[in-house]
């Protein structure tokens, strides 16, 4: 088992974990065969493997249903990045039936460093959903931003990476 994940809060003390699914020489194409997606989760397992599973039981062509937001969280699964590569949580806001996630992540590789190895791993993000939503249709908007470095650094040339999903709170 690897190192404790990373609980981190952003500006606004929100905490948050990021996780590493990491290169696996016994089953080397699942790292690469993991897609980049937001989903929300209830209960969310700690480890990497067990998150990149729910995930994947996610349908995100339809509405998940939930009953109490307690429990509740917004899970994203990033890019593949180097072993150097950070994650941050820059913001995680909440306005009316839209949760915005905005999360910054370096790309070593374009900043013209030369590493002469490197393991390959996937940014898996858990951030709890704030306690008390009231019931209703809800959207999560997950953004991630290459940049030159964390914290502080400037935009890469690299397209944002959105992923959506949609989730109902039922009373």
């Amino acid at each position: 088992m690897g190192p404790a994940p990373a609980v981190m809060a952003n500006e606004n003390g929100e905490a948050f974990t990021v996780l590493r699914l990491r290169f696996d020489a016994r089953s080397p194409k699942a790292l690469w065969e993991t897609p980049e997606a937001v989903g929300v989760i209830a209960n969310a397992p700690k480890s990497p493997e067990a998150l990149r599973a729910a995930l994947a039981a996610v349908d995100a062509r339809s509405t998940a249903q939930f009953h109490a937001t307690e429990s509740l969280s917004v899970v994203g699964v990033g890019p593949v990045l180097d072993s150097p590569d950070k994650v941050q949580l820059v913001d995680f806001a909440h306005a009316d039936e839209m949760l915005a996630l905005r999360i910054n992540y370096t790309r070593i590789r374009m900043t013209g460093l030369t590493m002469p190895s490197s393991l390959p791993w996937r940014p898996i993000l858990v951030a709890p959903i704030p306690a008390g939503l009231p019931p209703g249709r809800y959207k999560v908007e997950a953004v991630w931003r290459a940049m030159s470095a964390i914290p502080g650094g400037r935009p890469l040339q690299v397209a944002d990476l959105r992923e959506t999903f949609r989730f109902e709170i039922v009373a």
